[in-house]
């Protein structure tokens, strides 16, 4: 689904848009050098994403009309700028009143200062305005076949998908705004996810000065070393790729990295990796996708060699977790749960790649997939190994796992990160893909 916006506009902007020596009937303008028309709007009245969107124009207390439209630059500390492809007036202004008295769902993907302007609520702000705009449906559907001219290729969907998953989850954690995965553009001959999202000119990369997340981590020589690794100049044979965020009230900053060792439609499965600077806590996430079988088209996923060798990573992760975690921490210390391996087996669906919403699927931890792995319930009617969902009968979703390791209630314990940072590069040599969350919290 192409994204679908809000803008509040200035007069001189509406009038230059709706201008009359305008030709008729020609929504697009002509593109110059440097690209479409270019204008200013406040960036906390409002929000656009860096790919091309479908976009309703806002004056004061109206909505006056359609457009295809991209954030382009800052431009100062409280504006953007925007750059529009196409516009088309609506013969009658609608009054934004008369839409948010509809119901709840078109009030909040109104209101001037959305958290998340969700799937759901963008559909239904398009249902309550064709009901005013006959002809908004149609061109809505042109103009989105337009604005999504960088078609992906359904071998390069999979990959991207669980890395923005990956990144989706790292962002929750750290209260971050999931605006920023919207904010994703494709183009091709990127080699994952992270390439896709804009990175900010004004913000150095860890690889060039070294950020205060990575300061922090100086005692951690080996950690340390091992992002090095992943960096520009690695020798290793990865495509490394990074991107910082911020969360709104400057509270947390995350650093998050992808590396991998093949081309994009070569990855099949990768780790996830979260590190929390302060708690000096890690969480492994191993990615697998389902696929549907059978008359039914039932949801399943089959063990594979891959999985014994990253299941044997698992278990060495386990073991040293065991061999050094320790009592007397204080609180700081207890997890729930002793073991930091989880394993999510994705849907085979893909939700689509603009969407801010979560991978579905089954989160287990690691003990409970080896409970089911030795269990009568995961053994099909060949003997072989097959997870199906009257096999699973229990599992955590991602909401639930965000919660956990936000409340530091899952991870490794400062005593057993220690061992696991001097082994994290050898656990970590022969992965296919790899992405790595630096997750700094700053006090109040």
């Amino acid at each position: 689904m192409v994204p679908i916006s809000v803008i509040p506009c200035s007069g001189d902007t509406i009038d230059w848009l709706s201008r009359p020596a305008r030709p008729q009937n020609l929504d697009f303008f002509s593109p110059v050098p440097k690209g479409y028309p270019r204008f200013n709007f406040p960036r906390w009245r409002g929000w656009l994403p860096h790919r091309w969107s479908i976009v309703f124009i806002r004056s004061s207390e109206v909505i006056v009309g359609l457009a295809v439209a991209r954030t382009w630059e800052r431009n100062g500390e409280v504006d953007s700028q925007f750059e529009v492809a196409a516009f088309r007036e609506f013969d009658k202004p609608v009054q934004v009143q008369e839409l948010r008295e509809i119901d709840d769902v078109v009030d909040r993907a109104l209101a001037q200062h959305p958290d998340e302007r969700s799937e759901p609520q963008q559909r239904r702000l398009v249902d309550a305005m064709a009901g005013r705009v006959s002809w908004l449906r149609e061109t809505i559907e042109d103009w989105s076949a337009w604005a999504d001219a960088n078609p992906i290729a359904e071998e390069l969907r999979y990959p991207l998908e669980e890395q923005k998953d990956q990144t989706r989850l790292c962002l929750a954690i750290a209260n971050i705004s999931l605006y920023e995965l919207a904010r994703w553009n494709y183009r091709p001959g990127h080699n994952c996810f992270l390439e896709g999202l804009p990175d900010e000119p004004d913000e150095p990369t860890p690889f060039e000065t070294g950020h205060r997340e990575l300061d922090q981590l100086e005692d951690d020589l080996v950690f340390h070393d091992f992002l090095l690794e992943l960096g520009p100049k690695s020798p290793s044979g990865y495509h490394p790729a990074q991107r910082r965020f911020r969360s709104q009230n400057g509270q947390h900053d995350m650093v998050v990295y992808h590396a991998n060792k093949h081309p994009l439609e070569r990855q099949t499965g990768s780790d996830l990796i979260y590190y929390h600077v302060q708690r000096r806590s890690l969480v492994f996430i191993q990615y697998k996708r389902m696929v549907l079988e059978g008359k039914s088209k039932q949801r399943r996923y089959r063990p594979d060699k891959q999985l014994d060798r990253e299941f044997e990573r698992m278990e060495t992760v386990n073991k040293i977790t065991a061999m050094n975690s320790s009592s007397g921490q204080g609180s700081d210390g207890f997890r729930l749960h002793a073991n930091p391996c989880f394993i999510k087996l994705c849907d085979p669906a893909i939700a689509g790649l603009s969407a801010t919403a979560p991978v579905g699927g089954w989160i287990l931890p690691h003990d409970y997939f080896k409970y089911l792995l030795q269990s009568d319930a995961t053994t099909g009617l060949k003997k072989g190994k097959v997870f199906t969902t009257e096999a699973i009968d229990q599992h955590l979703n991602t909401s639930m796992l965000i919660d956990l390791i936000k409340g530091g209630w899952v991870g490794t314990p400062a005593s057993a990160t220690d061992q696991l940072l001097e082994s994290i590069q050898q656990l970590s040599q022969n992965q296919r893909g790899i992405t790595i969350a630096l997750h700094s919290q700053h006090a109040e």
